[in-house]
């Protein structure tokens, strides 16, 4: 110990004695070492071998950032053949080099510099790459620039440079270590050293990555990286779970050919970081204010939100945005009847912001064929002025460049839009192209498997021909046109794949010209608007800061992306509103609502984001609206407002539309007409329990009405208890069913019922199985009071309501200045609960027959082959399936696994391995389980896998003797639970004598299966402060703190803000905003 602590003290002393001789910023050489140290960081590089990153250290603290055991390469870069049009690609590193030498540069421009050279790569004698890191007196940043050189026969398509393997694990733990980029969206993770090796992700920009930035860290410190590109060339940051850590890297894509040298035209920067604040620790903010710091001094941060004049007052005051989709929330009649019935009455100091979804003629998001707007032009026009008279404001999101070729292609070939000969004619030769040049189609899902191109923004042509589509909705009363569809500033394509097309007037591949070409979109559009319709503001979907002076909103998704969970990852999101902390004074964002996760809890993170706060016209529930969300049919829309059709028959020629000539009451009820005996139609919505204010064991009442002509199946009401709102997981615990007869009048019903124990959701269901006519009207749900009378439910006014109502009231007092203005600062700490808040989503099962082969020792795979086994709910019968695989050299090993990876049992029989081409005979020894003495015991010649690599599989397998396809025994595999595995196979030597290098075998098997689940649960647990809160600064000076509470019952909190120390109690979805002037 005595000569630990002597040790110690000597390596304190030496960089006590050094530092005055470095300075803040400088480079020396130690033998085989260059260490290069500024006001923050000491980095030491090998002179020696491919000059690795030997060590990355906090030079205030010694924190060691680098990963052990470093052999990651300082650069990688892919190029191509000059003239070569495959796309094939050259991958060459550091490590490829033959030679690397150092040099340490004199001080020039206040910089201290070291340069590595390497050469003498393969194939490429002539290739010559510089990597050069500099450092400045006063700047804690470390600044890397590259130069590739020579080999005039290659082309430059990316340089990924630096690349730094950071360790997987900060501190003592990983469960506090945070990744962060400066995506649109979704870009916090926790853990990443716990990612799964190769898993990564990659964000880009233009695109993806909204500011230009990443950073490692946990409550200790953290290491920042950046690009300090004021341009907007073309780049990607990837953070990946590499073998020994967790991996940070900068790919800068273009197109060069080598003919002359390419520099890297601006700085890769990294430091490592503390909190700014000793008493607080470290979060993702502190590596923010980094990038704010160089940010605030770009072009995209000329002027304030509060400076701008491009940006109205009525953004700059706040107002809320409703999302409103015209063919199924309801046509422009619905929508101004909504206005002046619900909006006018709960909001009537907010002019309404509308955003009208499916305005397009043929369908939503069908481009570029707009007009005229549905559902006509007239229509769309008067609900506009409407609008308008009200002091409100009318979006659009077109889908900028996009060209939609076909719509619903269906089995005979047809499609529901076809425009593929006018895009031959006018828009193919503006499309995107590839390096071969072919047009780039796209199958987005919203087109059901239609295919879309997208035009290409670097042609004049292209940018004119969008402008006059804005022309276009101005004509009709639109005063906000969002360019959608070009994510993050990205044009329609996979952010991936650059055009190549040679007419368009820009150079090939990747380049600045993309980025330019957006400005000048951008200021084609705001000089005609300055023109023609000055009031016109320009919003662009999800944010950038290269362009933040060019729009006057931006959407933005973060709220829900955390929310959302990916069935190919399930490493939850954090809520880091990034975008909104760097750039909330310079640019206003509002909020994109969610399809179905939480509306209430990510519409209150939006709000203490700083985000203009968004529903769908359907989330905000006003109090007094019925339970039954449109049960008179009085809305037209297509599927019906709140209510979801399910057919037997996808394209079935049953019809589902309105009777507004002889409704049961009110001005229109619902019809389903079929023609075939065999379809069947549900018109159905469920009432979550939660949401609904319905409880387990309460008594209620289903009113209807029904008439009908000529069935000749079944028309219906059902009510269903189901045990859970989600269908992929639903069973049905209780039903109610009203049949109607087979020809009647309007007749009225009345199903009285009781809630059954478990149930989380009622559905309601209009049902019409067969040929004939049946029409539904005015369903209502009533609830039995004490006395034993009925009442009518309604809702009392959900948390979006409370949310928005609270939100519009401080707006309208003032506080836009700081939720649409202000600049947001770190949120003082707050102490209150905890609230833990459960998502679950589902993934398809898969059940899949395997084979493969393996090298000796099954040390690699060869070859493998698979087959798909379709899950049948309940009991299946035996099915038969096949595979068929060819062995390659290297084989020694030819593997036969039988598996089952989710609750529920599995059964097997008769496996016959074949040779094709062979005399048939059976090579897998004991096929059919007939070899089975002990059933205790694996069956002979298959092997129980019971463990692998530390994980204990708890599935079992049993001796079938009862359910079996063929002689004595099968075997059932079972699993108690999702996370269990049974697991057996068979290993049959490739040694010539029955198995074969260069022959090809088919294996078959019978099965059947037990209570299967379709659908597996993905389960993810947020958890969050019972309150939520934020500090703006406002432009005058006065700053405050916004606090809401996100539960459902009275939360009390203390903050400690500016000196003082208060302690608040707030309702459930209460927002309470604490100024201090």
């Amino acid at each position: 110990m005595a000569r630990s602590i002597i040790s110690g003290l000597i390596i304190m002393l030496s960089l006590t004695l050094l530092a005055p001789l470095w300075g803040q910023g400088a480079i020396r050489e130690e033998g085989d070492v260059v260490i290069i140290q500024n006001t923050g960081n000491i980095l030491r590089l090998s002179k020696t071998g491919a000059g690795a990153i030997l060590s990355f250290q906090d030079r205030q603290s010694g924190r060691e950032y680098l990963a052990d055991g470093n052999d990651t390469p300082l650069f990688q870069l892919l190029l191509t053949r000059a003239g070569d049009q495959s796309g094939e690609t050259i991958t060459l590193s550091s490590n490829d080099a033959a030679r690397m030498t150092v040099t340490v540069l004199p001080k020039d421009g206040g910089q201290d510099a070291v340069e590595l050279h390497y050469s003498g790569f393969a194939d490429w004698p002539q290739l010559a790459v510089h990597c050069r890191i500099a450092v400045q007196a006063g700047d804690a940043l470390l600044r890397w620039r590259l130069r590739v050189s020579g080999a005039p026969t290659l082309v430059l398509e990316d340089s990924q440079y630096p690349l730094l393997l950071l360790k997987d694990r900060l501190g003592d733990s990983r469960a506090d270590d945070m990744a962060l980029a400066g995506a649109t969206e979704g870009g916090a993770f926790m853990a990443p050293g716990d990612w799964k090796q190769g898993f990564q992700r990659r964000y880009i920009q233009p695109g993806s990555l909204a500011a230009q930035f990443a950073s490692f860290h946990d409550p200790a410190g953290g290491v920042f990286t950046a690009t300090q590109d004021a341009v907007g060339y073309h780049k990607t940051v990837a953070i990946a779970r590499q073998n020994r850590g967790v991996e940070y890297s900068w790919s800068h894509q273009c197109f060069h050919p080598l003919t002359a040298p390419y520099e890297l035209p601006y700085d890769v920067v990294c430091t490592t970081f503390r909190s700014a604040d000793p008493a607080r620790p470290c979060d993702w903010r502190d590596a923010a204010d980094i990038h704010k710091r160089w940010a605030v001094t770009q072009p995209w941060c000329a002027q304030t939100v509060a400076a701008r004049q491009d940006i109205p007052d009525w953004i700059k005051r706040g107002c809320i945005r409703v999302q409103w989709e015209l063919r199924s929330d309801g046509e422009p009649d619905a929508v101004c009847d909504w206005l002046d019935n619900k909006w006018s009455k709960h909001f009537p100091n907010l002019p309404p912001f509308m955003t009208f979804l499916g305005y397009e003629r043929i369908a939503s998001w069908v481009a570029p064929k707009y007009t005229p707007f549905y559902p006509s032009d007239e229509a769309f026009t008067a609900m506009t002025r409407r609008i308008a008279d009200m002091g409100g404001h009318v979006c659009l999101f077109p889908s900028t460049y996009q060209w939609t070729l076909t719509l619903r292609p269906k089995p005979d070939g047809s499609c529901d839009w076809d425009d593929r000969k006018d895009f031959a004619a006018i828009g193919e030769k503006h499309a995107i192209k590839d390096r071969q040049g072919n047009v780039m189609l796209k199958k987005p899902s919203w087109l059901y498997g239609g295919q879309t191109a997208a035009l290409c923004r670097g042609d004049a042509w292209t940018r004119e021909f969008f402008r006059a589509a804005v022309n276009d909705m101005a004509a009709r009363g639109v005063d906000v046109v969002q360019l959608d569809q070009v994510v993050g500033g990205a044009w329609p394509s996979d952010g991936r794949t650059a055009c190549f097309s040679p007419d368009h007037g820009h150079a090939p591949g990747f380049g600045r010209w993309d980025v330019d070409a957006f400005h000048e979109q951008m200021a084609l559009l705001r000089a005609r608007a300055n023109a023609k319709y000055p009031r016109m503001v320009f919003s662009m979907e999800s944010p950038q800061e290269l362009f933040a002076q060019e729009f006057g909103l931006y959407d933005y998704r973060h709220a829900r992306s955390v929310f959302i969970i990916n069935q190919w990852e399930q490493y939850p999101r954090q809520h880091a509103a990034i975008f909104p902390y760097l750039y909330h004074e310079y640019m206003p964002v509002f909020q994109i609502p969610p399809h179905s996760e939480p509306v209430g809890l990510i519409l209150a993170q939006a709000v203490v984001s700083g985000e203009m706060p968004s529903c769908k016209q359907h989330q905000m529930e006003f109090p007094g609206e019925p339970l039954v969300k449109n049960g008179d049919f009085d809305v037209p829309s297509m599927p019906p407002a709140n209510w979801r059709i399910w057919r037997s028959q996808p394209y079935g020629p049953a019809i589902v539309d309105y009777d507004s000539a002889t409704p049961g009451q009110g001005a229109a009820a619902l019809r389903v007409v079929g023609t075939d005996d065999s379809e069947d139609v549900h018109v159905y919505q469920v009432l979550a329990l939660a949401e609904a204010h319905l409880a387990v064991g309460g008594k209620y009442r289903l009113r209807f009405m029904m008439k009908s002509d000529a069935l000749s199946g079944t028309g219906a009401v059902s009510l269903s208890a189901m045990s859970d709102s989600n269908w992929q997981f639903w069973k049905e615990l209780d039903a109610w069913h009203t049949n109607a007869l087979s020809s009647q009048g309007w007749q009225s019903y009345e199903q009285p019922f009781t809630i059954p124990a478990d149930t989380k959701a009622m559905r309601i269901t209009l049902r019409l199985k067969g040929k004939g006519s049946i029409t539904f009207d005015q369903i209502v749900l009533d609830e039995l009071h004490a006395d034993g009378s009925y009442a009518e439910l309604t809702r009392p006014g959900n948390a979006v309501f409370t949310i928005m109502s609270q939100w519009a009231a401080l707006a309208t007092a003032g506080a836009g200045k700081y939720f649409m203005q202000g600049k947001l600062l770190h949120p003082p700490p707050l102490t209150t609960a905890r609230f833990e808040h459960q998502m679950t989503s589902g993934k398809a099962a898969k059940l899949n027959g395997q084979l493969y082969t393996m090298m000796k020792d099954a040390s690699k795979l060869v070859d493998s082959a698979s087959c798909t086994i379709d899950i049948v709910s309940g009991e299946s019968t035996w099915q038969q399936h096949s595979m068929d695989i060819t062995i390659t050299a290297g084989a020694v090993e030819f593997h036969v696994p039988i598996s089952l990876r989710q609750k529920g049992e599995m059964l097997l029989d008769d496996f016959k391995l074949t040779e094709i081409g062979g005399n048939g005979d059976n090579l897998l020894p004991n096929p059919g389980f007939e070899d089975w003495a002990d059933p205790t015991q694996a069956p002979a010649s298959w092997q129980h896998i019971a463990e692998y690599q530390g994980r204990v599989f708890k599935g079992t397998f049993h001796r079938e003797e009862k359910d079996v396809r063929s002689g004595n025994y099968a075997i059932r595999l079972a699993s108690a639970a999702n996370d269990d595995l049974a697991h057996l196979k068979q290993v049959l030597p490739i040694d010539g004598s029955m198995l074969a290098v260069g022959k090809s075998y088919r294996l078959s098997f019978w099965v059947k299966m037990r209570n299967l689940a379709r659908w597996l649960p993905i389960e993810v647990k947020h958890d969050f402060p019972a309150i939520l809160h934020n500090a703006f600064q406002a432009p005058d000076g006065d700053s405050a703190v916004l606090m809401i509470n996100i539960s459902d019952v009275a939360q009390s909190g203390t903050l400690h803000w500016q000196g003082q120390e208060s302690t608040h109690t707030l309702k459930p979805w209460e927002l309470k905003l604490v100024e201090t002037k």
